[in-house]
């Protein structure tokens, strides 16, 4: 089935779906993807294109939404987005005591000139913390691409691999990801308390692999020698 360059296919229980206008709703009533269940239900999750990436957004779920990629994994909790930036993504979720899941694909991986390495640094300035902390993130996505889940360190594990106490760790990715999302280079990564923890670090793993700030070229170059 061929797709448009910016268009996307979901694949449903064997059913395909388009998204028209540039958004596609799954849920209840109304929805384009309708579940069915027992109690009526509202929209769960939107895909949504926006400028040149298609994003993820739980609207609805309690217990997350799961975007699996090519070595990025992302838990998104309520009010949260997270892009997709391959080509295929699986898309899970439990909802009523039942497991959804969904395959997405884009018509074509984006070429992403809004987030490239040299936009971002049209938009916002990082320094070598800034950037040797979305590298220590992404280090294992980077190390074991496609070979092996994503397993995101923890803050004290990225703190002590940085040489950094755990609060300057936690103040810097604070301040970097209000940076971001004030640029609009990422979403979802500021809110409660319950949703600063490993999804907005995942969502700035996506950044910096999709702006390809962090490389192979270039992550022994940014992640500090003692420590490899």
């Amino acid at each position: 089935m061929d797709l448009d360059v910016q268009g996307i296919e979901v694949e449903f229980c064997g059913e395909y779906y388009r998204a028209a206008n540039g958004q596609l709703t799954i849920g209840g009533p109304g929805s384009d993807i309708t579940l069915e269940g027992d109690l009526p239900l509202p929209i769960l999750v939107v895909l949504e294109r926006v400028d040149n990436l298609w994003w993820v957004t739980n609207r609805d779920v309690l217990g997350g939404v799961t975007v699996a990629q090519p070595g990025v994994r992302t838990s998104i909790l309520v009010d949260s987005s997270a892009p997709l930036v391959a080509e295929k993504a699986e898309i899970t979720f439990d909802h009523h005591l039942v497991r959804w899941g969904l395959e997405v694909r884009l018509a074509v991986v984006p070429e992403r000139p809004a987030t490239t390495s040299r936009a971002v640094e049209r938009l916002v300035t990082l320094n070598s913390d800034q950037l040797q902390l979305l590298a220590v993130l992404a280090e294992p996505s980077i190390r074991y691409g496609q070979r092996t889940p994503l397993e995101l360190p923890s803050n004290l594990d990225a703190a002590q691999r940085l040489g950094w106490t755990f609060t300057k760790f936690n103040r810097k990715l604070d301040h970097l990801c209000h940076r971001l999302e004030k640029a609009g280079l990422v979403r979802g990564t500021i809110g409660s308390f319950d949703r600063l923890a490993s999804n907005r670090r995942a969502i700035l793993v996506a950044f910096a692999l999709n702006s390809e700030l962090v490389t192979a070229d270039n992550i022994d170059d940014l992640v500090p020698s003692r420590f490899r």
